[in-house]
């Protein structure tokens, strides 16, 4: 009797997950909100998953209202319009150059670092200018330049690249490359490329972002990112690919799946996902125990402020 009702649970969870192979899809089809999180090294995954009441073309229309709050007037992959990347148009957040954040860059050596950069030449950089603030700025405007133009996306410390990193990554969310083929060939090539091949984006776009996250345990993180939109049969997808992060992450990226909800298109879903290195995690098995609940709940708040927002706007 027990083995029949988990078999008809699981057939439950299959029958109404959009994605049979993530369960905890299922549940948006009669509650409003889901959470999943999984560690496996070096990758820590977590994804949020909403119910709204209204249909996928208003979603899809909020989430980029949403996102592109920050967006830069910078010229992104694929797109005509815009101005090259430079100091006046790429902004350094006030909060980054203020309290903690500013004494980290002004206390930055070769040896010791509080931002996230490469060992020895960037540090070296920061470390023996006059203004340090300043050339702080000009190493993240030439990470930008690097990518848009090179198509390199520049490592931390000892990594001089991150992109076999993003590979890897996209390969470790288990869904990725299995639901969109032609996407995860994207990341896994065309973008290092510089083409659009096999698929190009419906449009991208660069913007910044200071992620707080529990302000009263964490510093806040400054993010840069490119955004891909794509636009699959059943779903609208989007990728924001982190090209700078100033804490915590080695390497990061956030997926966005917008799809009608299942037998009733007058509402939709959105699950958010975010997979990360994160350079504690790293460490030791008790660090990843006592560390990985407190950056799960922090990542999640992150995930909120934006489920939240579409709900809220109107």
């Amino acid at each position: 009797m027990k083995c029949f009702v988990l078999i008809s649970f699981l057939f439950s969870l299959s029958l109404f997950a959009f994605d049979s192979n993530r369960p905890f899809t299922a549940r948006l089809s009669k509650h409003a909100r889901s959470r999943f999180d999984e560690y496996e090294l070096p990758f820590l995954r977590v994804a949020s998953g909403a119910s709204y009441s209204f249909d996928v073309e208003t979603l899809v229309k909020r989430l980029k209202e949403t996102l592109k709050k920050t967006r830069f007037p910078v010229r992104s992959h694929f797109s005509k319009g815009g101005e090259p990347a430079n100091v006046k148009n790429l902004p350094i957040p006030r909060e980054t150059t203020q309290g903690n954040q500013l004494e980290g860059i002004q206390t930055c050596s070769i040896e010791k670092c509080q931002m996230k950069l490469s060992d020895k030449v960037e540090k070296e950089k920061v470390a023996k200018a006059s203004n340090k603030v300043e050339a702080y700025h000009q190493l993240v405007i030439d990470r930008v330049n690097r990518y848009l133009t090179k198509h390199e996306l520049a490592g931390y410390e000892e990594r001089s690249v991150n992109s076999p990193t993003v590979r890897k990554m996209l390969r470790a969310t288990k869904f990725f490359e299995r639901s969109y083929p032609s996407e995860a060939s994207f990341f896994d090539s065309g973008l290092w490329k510089g083409t659009a091949k096999p698929i190009a984006p419906v449009e991208t776009f660069l913007r910044g972002e200071m992620l707080i996250m529990a302000p009263d345990r964490m510093q806040p993180v400054w993010r840069v990112s490119e955004v891909f939109e794509f636009r699959e049969k059943d779903t609208r997808l989007l990728v924001e690919l982190h090209l700078y992060t100033n804490h915590y992450f080695d390497a990061s990226l956030r997926i966005f799946e917008a799809l009608s909800m299942p037998n009733d298109p007058k509402r939709s879903i959105l699950v958010v996902t975010d997979v990360m290195e994160i350079d504690e995690l790293k460490k030791s098995a008790l660090i990843r125990t006592l560390y990985t609940g407190k950056m799960v709940e922090a990542v999640t708040q992150s995930q909120d402020e934006i489920i939240d927002g579409i709900d809220a706007q109107s």
